[in-house]
């Protein structure tokens, strides 16, 4: 294993804090419901775990993931929306350091929340 020295821990410790103003800073401005940006952050972890082999075992079912958001509430117009864009990108981050830190961890939480016999209310990921 790699070790980062005390300049790495600095900057792993500057982009947490930096992260968690991010994400406190922008809780408030949120155009969606609590529902709604709940779902978006079900959904957002469903992408990541799903798409681009992040998580190489499973796949994203994007009718439930699409189902999903629909049942929320939200429309057409707020996936075509800056809002929608804005509340994905405050989803994905800790989701990103959670992966990053180690993949294997949140590709087993992604499973037990979001599989076959998962957590959630609606499968969103499938095996390959």
């Amino acid at each position: 294993m790699c070790r980062l020295g005390k300049r790495g821990d600095v900057m792993k410790r500057k982009l947490i804090l930096a992260a968690l103003a991010l994400l406190m800073a922008s809780s408030a401005a949120s155009a969606f419901t609590k529902e709604q940006s709940d779902v978006i952050s079900v959904a957002t972890m469903a992408l990541l775990a799903g798409l681009d082999d992040h998580c190489p075992r499973y796949r994203l079912n994007n009718d439930a993931m699409i189902s999903e958001l629909i049942a929320s509430g939200l429309t057409e117009k707020d996936f075509d929306s800056g809002e929608m864009s804005d509340e994905r990108d405050r989803a994905i981050l800790p989701f990103m350091l959670d992966y990053k830190s180690n993949p294997s961890r949140f590709c087993d939480a992604a499973w037990q929340a979001l599989g076959p016999n998962g957590t959630y209310k609606r499968q969103m990921l499938e095996a390959k």
